[in-house]
């Protein structure tokens, strides 16, 4: 009797999820940005809204919550109900926020899990036009000859650019001077004017000055070619095999969230990544549709974790 009560049990749990995803979603959806309105986030944000939301049948609200590089609006949605009713747009490094902050109120390895990416956008590394050096190889071959004598400049200690070039320098068995500035815009400048040897930027931030031949790349940081700029080579078929940094974005959601629910989101999120006009806004911003699953996803963010990791630690970056 026990035997087949319990049995039953399961049937309702099991039969009582599935309806719900099947229904689900029963009011709007609010779509998390832990950034400021009119950034690059937010714009990616509302370049899939209208389409998700009429695949969805209900309104998909963006809320803007900034603050801490992201982690307000993260501990938000980490801390919601776990009803696919509330949901982050995240970059995947999300989890190594743990090792550059002190007292961060959520682990996003444990609170939250993936329901697909949604874009990505490589990190590439540019030098001025008057430079001698002209790929990875020879950039390699003149920071051995001269260590720390060169210099690379991103948007800031800790960003995706810097430690994907710390990534690559460790992988070269090479040591490049870190500037860090304050943006990207003004690292651009400084390639663009000869004032530093590199600039390790992400592709949408630099393609026009690339395209311009204000700046010349030696390669992106990715692990293949990226179709806005099919021309530059990665850093993998310039012998730094295994190298991958981009800046990549993900849904995720509460770590409770059932599987069904999680399943549904991904499907129709994948579907709006399908779409051509929704691949239009993307390259009008620089960035490519990258549809997964949310297994995918949710490796995507350890596997940054396990990459980057060793890479913040070795780095001793001050925590905030």
């Amino acid at each position: 009797m026990k035997t087949r009560n319990h049995l039953f049990f399961i049937a309702v749990v099991v039969f009582g999820t599935a309806a719900c995803a099947q229904s689900w979603p029963t009011q709007p959806v609010k779509l998390v940005v832990p950034f400021p309105a009119g950034g690059g986030t937010d714009v990616l944000a509302r370049a899939i809204t209208e389409k998700l939301a009429t695949r969805l049948g209900q309104p998909v609200q963006v809320d803007n919550r900034a603050g801490a590089s992201g982690n307000i609006g993260a501990d938000y949605v980490a801390k919601a109900a776990p009803d696919g009713n509330t949901i982050l747009l995240a970059a995947t490094m999300i989890a190594t926020y743990k090792l550059t902050y002190t007292k961060l109120p959520f682990d996003a390895l444990t609170d939250l899990v993936g329901a697909g990416t949604v874009a990505e956008t490589p990190n590439v590394l540019v030098v001025p036009p008057s430079s001698p050096i002209r790929n990875l190889l020879q950039l390699a071959a003149a920071a051995r000859a001269k260590p720390g004598g060169l210099n690379y400049g991103t948007a800031g200690l800790g960003s995706p650019q810097h430690l994907g070039t710390e990534q690559l320098a460790k992988l070269g068995h090479f040591t490049l001077q870190h500037i860090a500035y304050k943006g990207t815009a003004p690292a651009v400048i400084d390639v663009m004017g000869n004032q530093i040897d590199v600039g390790s930027i992400s592709l949408t931030a630099v393609l026009p000055q690339i395209e311009g031949k204000k700046v010349h790349p030696l390669a992106v940081l990715s692990a293949k070619r990226s179709t806005l700029a099919p021309d530059i080579p990665t850093a993998s078929e310039s012998g730094f095999a295994g190298m991958d940094s981009s800046v990549r974005f993900l849904i995720m959601v509460p770590a409770k969230t059932p599987p069904a629910i999680v399943a549904k989101l991904n499907a129709e999120l994948n579907h709006v990544l399908a779409d051509p006009a929704v691949k239009q806004a993307f390259t009008r911003i620089g960035y490519e549709a990258y549809p997964s699953n949310p297994q995918e996803s949710t490796a995507m963010v350890r596997r940054e974790y396990e990459v980057l990791g060793p890479v913040i630690n070795s780095l001793n970056l001050e925590k905030q």
